[in-house]
């Protein structure tokens, strides 16, 4: 991972401290709403505001006479952070003494004055100092922006890993400092119908599977109406060799037709598709593997359901999984 900032710098080259960067992997066992997920990486990012201070910090001349924890010549920062804890007036003091220098606090040792450093910069270096007070900011396990991530051997395959990078840069004397954040989301490979983003005469059914205990209390499958359509976003096809569709088809509900698999736009290339029978049984699950042809990149996903005649429901859509190619016996 790599940030770069016109004014900053890079972290490919150091004039970007790493540890400014905030990154950060949280699971998610019911689906993903980034609305959701950027409301909560706020504090992430203060965070990162917080830790562009320490980068400062590590720029001018403080390790001269403070420590983080040792008593240098001066206090160490988390002396200075204790004593002002409940301080409300600490932030705007602890600036002016920076710049201004100053006496009599911690002993006989004088501070020198800071005049070359900006207001700005000195209450983002204020902070974080202020920040080693905070238990839940000073010991809050971050990712580095490189290394490995080793997920749990046991997940629940409906689950999703969001991953998310954060940085606060530094601002200038004529604007303030901004937040530039990035979201991956690492989907699960099994997705259930009813979490569609899109959709065109289909809805959502919840089952009554009180004669069919397998499939769970709680199982809502999408009924498939003739020219009705889900649709996905955003789904990386890259080395997919297979969809399986896992479907309900009840003879007194559904008619059978044909399925197939669109990308890009409901008008798009279809890459795959399957004609879908009745199992002659009243109430009948069944899956069906459907090879598609080779497709990289990132795309939307339409699955469109042609029907026999007009408004027939063709099939009930449970979930879908995407298998990798090299997983095709």
């Amino acid at each position: 991972m790599v940030v770069n900032d016109e004014e900053d710098g890079s972290t490919s080259n150091g004039t970007i401290d790493a540890e400014s960067v905030n990154v950060s992997i949280e699971y998610l066992a019911t689906g993903v709403d980034l609305t959701v997920v950027a409301q909560g990486h706020q504090e992430l990012a203060a965070r990162s505001a917080v830790l562009s201070g320490k980068g400062l910090m590590a720029e001018s001349d403080c390790s001269a006479c403070h420590q983080k924890k040792v008593r240098s010549i001066g206090p160490s920062y988390l002396e200075v952070a204790q004593k002002y804890k409940d301080d409300a007036g600490a932030s705007d003091y602890l600036v002016a003494k920076i710049i201004n220098g100053g006496a009599g606090v911690w002993g006989d040792q004088a501070m020198a004055a800071h005049p070359q450093l900006s207001s700005a910069d000195t209450r983002k270096m204020v902070s974080y100092i202020l920040s080693l007070s905070d238990e839940k900011v000073s010991t809050v396990e971050r990712l580095g922006i490189m290394g490995d991530y080793h997920f749990p051997s046991t997940l629940d395959e409906r689950g999703s890993y969001v991953l998310t990078a954060s940085y606060t840069d530094k601002g200038n004397e004529n604007m303030p400092s901004t937040t530039a954040q990035s979201t991956l989301v690492l989907r699960s490979p099994v997705v259930e119908a009813e979490t569609f983003q899109m959709l065109n005469g289909v809805t959502s059914w919840k089952m009554n599977t009180k004669d069919y205990p397998a499939l769970g209390d709680e199982t809502i499958v999408v009924k498939g109406r003739d020219d009705g359509y889900i649709g996905l976003k955003a789904i990386d096809l890259s080395e997919i060799g297979t969809l399986e569709l896992h479907m309900i088809m009840e003879t007194d509900l559904c008619k059978g037709g044909r399925v197939e698999v669109l990308i890009d736009s409901p008008e798009g290339s279809v890459i795959a598709a399957t004609d879908v029978m009745s199992p002659g049984n009243r109430f009948g699950i069944f899956s069906q593997t459907l090879k598609l042809n080779e497709t990289n990149g990132i795309h939307d996903l339409y699955i469109m359901f042609i029907g026999k005649s007009s408004d027939d429901i063709v099939v009930l859509l449970d979930k879908i999984k995407f298998n990798k190619a090299e997983a095709i016996n």
